[in-house]
């Protein structure tokens, strides 16, 4: 809902007009008793705003432009409102006050995602004389419009729900595509151990987690290797008081607080005996800044090594380069890419959707794919 409200920012203004007041024409058949109401309003602002909503139904960006007096670009919100399949139908016009050269028109709109419908609410809307016409200058929906909205809201292409979803699908192809490069280099794997980020798998207090936090790059390599046993080991976290600070009526919040998660060759070292656990380790947080990819494979003898998004591609060149027979072996890299891009939606295909934004450096192509990617 909170998404919705700063579309009423007057440089979004079109944005709300085509992303939320969205359709407007018929939804279905039952539609057709609501014409008589409308024909009942014949006043200049009333025709104003039934022609309004006719713009917004044929996606008509010129006659918007004209309504609000400036020069607004609507054909992006009608893009938008076209992918999020909303339809907005103006059932009555319920009232009317018109003083001089200024008009408030309320009408009843039902919200519906293309023929289910949501919800219905009121829209107000403010208009100005200026010559000959008559310019909406804002327009303000009633908590049931919004309420009716929020869920269609999700669906929209720019909405938080429908980036998390984005970023959430760009996390699972990175772990498929590094998945079945290490499932290549070795089929059968039974145990794997992952490092991950501490704060998944403790609150920030240091308490432990009931539940680890849902990874997408994990659940990705959990169904590359659906019948291996993992074993996720992190930076261990001290349990402390997090701060807490008094307010105004009497109650404590607790401040802001971020707590230590980088891992050192300290940390590392004492996860080795679990990590030795496994056949296979793959580093999905970082591993060690005091230590490089060589000293890591030489403390994991004789386990295949995968790491996602390493701070130096030196060090991946010279692991890949001269491999150490009593040492653990990098089978695979994952890393951004220098020319990816991150404003376009993942295709269905993973392999396509990877090759968007990241680069898989392997033994076999690692001179090539080194130069591809992002140098941080």
């Amino acid at each position: 809902m909170k998404q919705l409200r700063h579309l009423f920012d007057a440089t979004l203004v079109a944005i709300f007009a085509a992303c939320v007041l969205t359709g407007c024409g018929k939804a279905s058949d039952e539609n057709e008793d609501d014409e008589d109401s409308k024909s009942k309003a014949s006043s200049p602002t009333s025709a104003v705003v039934e022609k309004f909503w006719a713009a917004i139904e044929k996606y008509d960006a010129k006659a918007m432009k004209e309504y609000f007096g400036g020069e607004e670009d609507f054909d992006a919100g009608f893009k938008k409102m076209k992918n999020a399949k909303l339809k907005f139908s103006l059932k009555e016009i319920e009232s009317e006050e018109v003083e001089d050269d200024k008009a408030t028109v309320e009408c009843v709109v039902e919200v519906f995602v293309g023929k289910e419908k949501k919800g219905k609410g009121n829209v107000t809307f403010s208009l100005v004389q200026a010559g000959d016409k008559w310019l909406i200058t804002d327009m303000e929906p009633d908590e049931d419009f919004f309420t009716a909205v929020d869920e269609v809201s999700s669906k929209m292409p720019d909405s938080a729900a429908s980036i998390r979803e984005r970023e959430q699908r760009f996390m699972y192809v990175q772990g498929k595509i590094l998945g079945e490069a290490v499932k290549a280099a070795i089929p059968g794997a039974k145990k794997i151990a992952v490092l991950v980020d501490p704060m998944e798998i403790y609150e920030a207090n240091g308490e432990k987690r009931a539940t680890p936090l849902e990874n997408f790059v994990l659940k990705a390599l959990k169904d590359v290797f659906p019948d291996a046993e993992f074993i996720l080991v992190c930076k261990p976290m001290k349990k402390v008081e997090i701060p807490k600070q008094k307010m105004p009526d009497g109650t404590e919040m607790e401040m802001p607080f971020m707590p230590d998660t980088m891992i050192t060759r300290v940390d590392f070292k004492n996860l080795e005996k679990e990590i030795k656990k496994a056949e296979v380790f793959i580093a999905i947080s970082n591993i060690p800044l005091d230590m490089s990819i060589k000293e890591v494979l030489g403390d994991l003898k004789g386990m295949k090594v995968a790491m996602f998004n390493v701070s130096s591609l030196q060090d991946v060149a010279a692991a890949f380069e001269k491999k150490d027979t009593n040492a653990g072996e990098l089978v695979a890299v994952v890393t951004w890419k220098n020319s990816a891009i991150y404003d376009q939606d993942p295709p269905r295909d993973d392999q396509k959707a990877f090759d968007l934004r990241f680069v898989l450096i392997t033994s076999k192509n690692y001179q090539q794919k080194i130069a591809e990617a992002e140098r941080f």
